[in-house]
Parts: C-alpha cells; structure tokens; sequence
C-alpha cells in the first residue's frame, strides 16, 4: 500500500525546494528535503528511497518525523526526530 502524499505547506516547501538545492547544507539535510518533496509529489517510499539512495523504513521515518517536527526537524538522529540537534548544529551527528 503507497502513502499518501506528505501535507507541506507553501511555505516549507519552498524552504524544502532550497535546501534539495543546496551545496553547503549537510548531504543529510540535502537528501531528507528531496525525499520529502518526492513524497509531498505522492511518489511511494520505496521509489522515493532508490532516488535518494536510502532504505525504505528511513523515508518512512523522514516522514514521520516531519510530519511531527515540521521543518526545523531536518537533520536530526537517524532522521527519526530523536536527539534533536536541527539543522545547523552538531549536535544531532552520529559519531563512532
């Protein structure tokens, strides 16, 4: 069974478009902002997955954690919305 589409409002989505644009925000960042425009397009987690080189359960999980988290949640642990360091610190990397 396909998801439906993500709700993005007007406004996140034009921030999700820079952002899948961007060369000097984290690769992280970069790929979870184009999985979550393929999935606001209505394109199933497994195909968004293959686009952005990632395993379907960590779209699925990009895409609860936006859903919970709104924009400021990019870029956190393991992309599930846990730990939460947000875009632009450090905290939220894995290290080891």
């Amino acid at each position: 069974m396909c998801a439906p589409p993500l709700a993005v409002s007007d406004e996140d989505r034009k921030e999700l478009e820079r952002l899948s644009r961007s060369v000097s925000e984290p690769v992280r960042v970069v790929r979870q902002a184009r999985a979550l425009l393929l999935a606001a397009a209505g394109t199933a987690n497994e195909e968004t997955a293959r686009r952005v080189g990632v395993a379907p359960n960590t779209v699925r999980a990009w895409r609860r954690g936006f859903a919970g988290g709104g924009i400021g949640w990019l870029g956190t642990v393991a992309g599930g919305g846990g730990g939460g360091g947000g875009r632009g610190g450090g905290a939220g990397r894995r290290r080891g």
